[in-house]
């Protein structure tokens, strides 16, 4: 997956976190991609003093001390108008809002006006929504952990978001503990390339999307997104994007064999979906999203006892958790030996979503929906019969 590189770290288990490029004093590492689209760094031998530092920040080689689950809870988002927005429960804007509200700032993810996924920071509520909803695919960091090591610096607290791998990047770039730096995970699947995303939406000219509408029920995710000419929903079981995103060939090689997947995390506080919580609390309403929360450290637990009102939420057990979210604990998924991301460049979309992608079979109609047809048909010709039409 990986070309030939001198860089001094195996760079197949590279998560793309793109310390060793912020830390590096001699700028003598820079951003490249493997040809898959993957982020990746690429270090200049001719400025590289050989000082080990890009070893000593990586995450893979020295990864932070973990810590241990202090409370999960599951919650639900009181205000209305957040909770159609947000993904599942909404359990980020709650957290980010009061960050904001003591002055500070917050770390997320946004998309482009090309549908470029990258980080960046806002110090305003308003600013807050563009960080809302998921995006399955590798963010481009850019300059964020230099941008949130100067807020820190200057007394600022700071909220920063991402995935595990990303957090611990962060915090190997910092080299210290900050007493105003909260850091927020989500339980991650893991990351397919930039690449393939743009190759959706230029394929089915996308002018917006969302990948977890609320259009009906949260645990039957659809996809809204929308072209000049009309809006699409679609089941994520449908939607040709998310179809591909399940696939294990889609993901970064190091997402396969994850060192961050533990009950450990890195951050002050985990969230994610929490899938299959009916199964547990049969009388909970759970139909516009229910999240978890996990508190991993004595900071995420203050976060935490600050904004719980803000939420109907309800402690619960890990176990429930994990069920349905297998990110949670250590595990090696096996990818099938096929040149997944050479075929997406060489093909065109539509001969690569045939090859990769098994055609859906529509379910038989069940007796009752045969009637239903049928009798509709009927009335339809009775009224055309009175009215011409």
């Amino acid at each position: 997956m990986f070309e030939k590189s001198i860089f001094p770290i195996n760079l197949k288990g590279c998560s793309g976190c793109g310390a060793c490029i912020a830390k590096c004093p001699q700028h003598a590492i820079t951003l490249d991609h493997t040809s898959e689209g993957f982020r990746i760094p690429k270090l200049d031998p001719s400025k590289c003093t050989n000082c080990g530092i890009c070893k000593k920040t990586c995450p893979l080689k020295n990864p932070v001390k973990e810590n241990t689950i202090k409370g999960v809870f599951g919650v639900i988002n009181k205000n209305r108008e957040v909770l159609l927005r947000s993904s599942s429960g909404g359990a980020f804007f709650p957290i980010a809002e009061c960050i904001i509200k003591r002055n500070g700032v917050v770390f997320g993810v946004q998309y482009d006006e090309n549908f470029n996924v990258f980080h960046s920071y806002s110090e305003t509520i308003e600013g807050l929504e563009k960080y809302q909803q998921s995006k399955y695919v590798e963010s481009d960091l850019r300059n964020v952990f230099q941008e949130t090591k100067a807020f820190l610096e200057a007394g600022r607290d700071v909220l920063f978001t991402g995935t595990p791998c990303q957090i611990q990047g962060l915090k190997n770039f910092l080299g210290k503990d900050y007493e105003k730096l909260f850091t927020m995970d989500l339980i991650c699947h893991g990351v397919p390339s930039q690449t393939l995303l743009q190759k959706y939406i230029k394929s089915e000219k996308v002018t917006y999307l969302n990948m977890r509408s609320k259009c009906e029920k949260w645990s039957e995710p659809m996809v809204e997104w929308r072209t000049r000419k009309k809006t699409t929903f679609e089941r994520d079981n449908v939607n040709i994007y998310l179809r591909l995103f399940y696939l294990w060939e889609s993901l970064r090689v190091a997402c396969l064999k994850c060192p961050f997947c533990s009950l450990n995390r890195v951050s002050d506080i985990t969230i994610g979906d929490y899938w299959g919580v009916e199964n547990y609390y049969p009388d909970l309403e759970t139909t516009k999203g229910v999240s978890v929360i996990l508190l991993n450290t004595e900071k995420g637990v203050a976060v935490w006892n600050e904004n719980k009102s803000n939420f109907d939420h309800f402690e619960t057990h890990i176990d429930y958790v994990i069920k349905r979210n297998p990110q949670l604990v250590p595990h090696e998924t096996i990818a099938a030996d096929v040149p997944f991301y050479k075929d997406l460049e060489k093909l065109s979309f539509k001969k690569f979503c045939n090859k990769y992608i098994p055609p859906l079979i529509p379910p038989k109609p069940t007796f009752l929906e045969k009637w239903h047809g049928k009798i509709c048909r009927r009335i339809n010709k009775i009224k055309k019969f009175f009215t011409g039409r």
